[in-house]
């Protein structure tokens, strides 16, 4: 399928039952300039790549989407680059000469290579990944996660808090780190997941073992 014009618009989602992705690709997609992806509501992805369920690719055939650059926006603090949670992994993703504002969650690992963008928001990144921002390339949040991640020198990420709840502890997160020491267990971890700006000290109770 190749979309050269028209503009692509999702109606009005009422909820979550009445929802869908406005284009999803099966097979290859091709999507140039001059095509607007839009829709009125949140619930659903603007373009879907791939089977929400792996098992339905009965065919065990790739699903491949080029998009020529363009403008995307998911809004701040909303995801505009996003893998499903019941994917397997997250494949290769390019991405060049783009503008884009809102997140990546790249919650699988994948082969991830952004070049000649601008991101305003942040990158969050899972074990195994591999990512590579280079050509003049600018990420103003952080860029976060296990994932490897690899920055040219004309390249710039910020380093900014980006998550209020930066501290991790027993599979909860906390705004402070003196919330996550009450709470952390004996011989237990905590783990910073975030840039944390303005910082102040903390005591540590005695006896405390973490």
């Amino acid at each position: 399928v190749v979309l050269s014009g028209g503009s692509y618009t999702r109606s009005k989602e009422d909820s979550k039952e009445n929802s869908f992705y406005n284009l999803q690709n099966l097979g290859t997609m091709t999507i140039n300039s001059g095509v607007s992806v839009t829709a009125d509501g949140h619930y659903s992805s603007l373009v879907a790549n791939g089977w929400y369920n792996g098992s339905q690719n009965t065919a065990k055939q790739e699903a491949n989407l080029t998009i020529t650059g363009g403008t995307f926006t998911a809004g701040e603090g909303n995801n505009v680059v996003m893998i499903s949670q019941s994917a397997t992994n997250g494949g290769k993703i390019d991405i060049s000469n783009a503008t884009m504002t809102g997140n990546l969650n790249l919650n699988k690992a994948a082969e991830v290579t952004i070049s000649g963008t601008t991101i305003t928001g942040s990158i969050k990144t899972a074990a195994g990944a591999n990512v590579a921002i280079k050509d003049n390339s600018t990420v103003t949040g952080e860029v976060t996660g296990a994932g490897n991640v690899t920055v040219s020198t004309d390249s710039n990420v910020g380093d900014g808090q980006t998550d209020p709840y930066p501290f991790e502890t027993n599979g909860k997160r906390y705004a402070t780190l003196k919330e996550a020491i009450n709470d952390v267990t004996d011989g237990g971890t905590i783990k910073l997941l975030s840039n944390v700006d303005n910082a102040v000290g903390v005591s540590v109770p005695s006896g405390k073992n973490f």
